[in-house]
């Protein structure tokens, strides 16, 4: 579990000093859970889940940075279209990530690219993600939800 994971490694083996685990998370496998219960359950159904996603990140000992797809991405993939998320859609999430004191950035790409970079280079411990494409681009510790 992210818990058990961020309890060892951040404050077992951490070598930064920190006693805390930087996790990098994909915030576009978030928002496209996030759509899928918006569908189903209206965007206060959705931005209640990620509130709780949120609150499950505080409770582990990890330093969060969410990262956006930037305006680099690729407009296909897997040769499929892929949309662009709107603003109305977006802000109320970083609103929320502030409120808790977490950071996001927005990627000169894709998230995944910049995520498998960044924990390539060691500026972050792991890149939470589902999508395959981060260890393809190099990251070397990946998880899969946040629980």
């Amino acid at each position: 579990s992210l818990l058990n994971l961020s309890t060892i490694r951040g404050f077992q083996t951490n070598n930064r000093g920190l006693r805390t685990l930087i996790v990098g998370i994909d915030i576009g496998i978030q928002i496209a859970a996030i759509k899928r219960i918006q569908y189903n359950g209206g965007q206060t159904g959705a931005l209640r889940t990620f509130f709780f996603k949120l609150c499950n990140l505080q409770q582990a000992a990890v330093a969060p940075v969410f990262v956006f797809d930037g305006p680099g991405r690729p407009t296909m993939k897997r040769n499929k279209k892929v949309s662009q998320d709107p603003l109305s859609f977006t802000e109320p999430l970083k609103t929320l990530i502030k409120s808790f004191g977490f950071y996001f950035y927005e990627a000169p790409g894709e998230a995944e690219a910049e995520l498998a970079q960044l924990n390539k280079l060691g500026f972050i411990d792991a890149v939470i993600t589902e999508d395959g494409d981060a260890l393809v681009f190099g990251a070397t510790r990946v998880i899969r939800t946040i629980g």
